[in-house]
């Protein structure tokens, strides 16, 4: 029907962001800053108040595998993944919905 949006299950896609971490001495890594470029190219710092600690998963929503941490920035949870095997940090971003006469 015309106008109408598509919908799929694979609705969210990796988008690789910026991050700046500690490294312990203990082998441990913790995000302390996560850096978010806007549609107009601009980077914005965003503190992480707090980063759980990783554990392995699988981004259900946008592929991929790798550490999963859960961490707060203003109050808000996301989930941020590290891919070990990219040696990068991605988090999951909703694609925008195509209307179903898109190409036609």
């Amino acid at each position: 029907m015309f106008g109408q949006i598509k919908t799929d299950v694979d609705s969210c896609t990796r988008r690789y962001v910026h991050v700046v971490a500690e490294f312990m001495d203990n082998g441990k890594v913790c995000p302390r800053v996560l850096y978010w470029k806007g549609d107009d190219g601009v980077e914005v710092a965003y503190e992480i108040d707090h980063a759980s600690d990783p554990r392995p998963a699988h981004s259900q929503k946008a592929g991929g595998q790798g550490l999963l941490y859960d961490i707060i920035i203003e109050g808000r949870n996301k989930r941020l993944y590290y891919d070990d095997f990219e040696g990068r940090f991605f988090v999951e971003q909703v694609k925008q919905p195509v209307p179903s006469n898109y190409g036609c």
